[in-house]
Parts: structure tokens; C-alpha cells; sequence
């Protein structure tokens, strides 16, 4: 899981620099089930976010705002509620 301190790079659908970052989750109709994690945050170079068509519910939590290098976001096809933070692009 997202806090087992495995090597996330070698996850499917993760990308990562030479360094160990992760850049991108790509994600898409992946059949994942349930929320965004808090943990989220703790992915610092993140730049790419693809999670549409899925079943991810509930909001986008504050943490996901907190990546000042996080140009794309893909979330359509979901059950997503609640407003999307006036963090954007801060």
C-alpha cells in the first residue's frame, strides 16, 4: 500500500526519475476502488495524475493541492463530490 515503504517505481502504472521521484501515476480504467489517499502528498515531483474511469469516491483530499509541480490532472469517470480546493496552481 501507499505507506508500506515499498519501492514505488516498480509499481504498474508508476513513473519515476533516475532518482527514485514519482513523476507520474497513469492509472486510467484501472478498476481501483474506494479514495484518494492523504499520502498522496508525500509524492513531491509528482507532475501527472491520470485516475479517470475508476470508482474513486469521496473528495480530492487538501494534501493532493500541496505539489507545486503537478501539471495534469485526470479524474473524469469517477464519483468524486465536494469542490476542487482554490489551491490550484498556488
Amino acid at each position: 500500500g501507499w505507506l508500506s515503504g515499498s519501492n514505488y517505481c516498480i509499481w504498474s502504472g508508476v513513473i519515476c526519475d533516475a532518482f527514485g521521484n514519482v513523476l507520474q501515476f497513469s492509472l486510467e480504467d484501472n478498476n481501483m476502488i474506494g479514495t484518494i489517499p492523504h499520502e498522496i502528498g508525500i509524492f513531491d515531483k509528482l507532475s501527472h495524475v491520470s485516475m479517470d474511469i475508476n470508482q474513486i469516491t469521496s473528495t480530492i483530499p487538501e494534501e493532493f493541492y500541496l505539489n507545486h509541480d503537478l501539471k495534469e490532472v485526470y479524474l473524469f469517470e469517477n464519483s468524486l463530490s465536494g469542490t476542487i480546493s482554490n489551491r490550484v496552481g498556488e
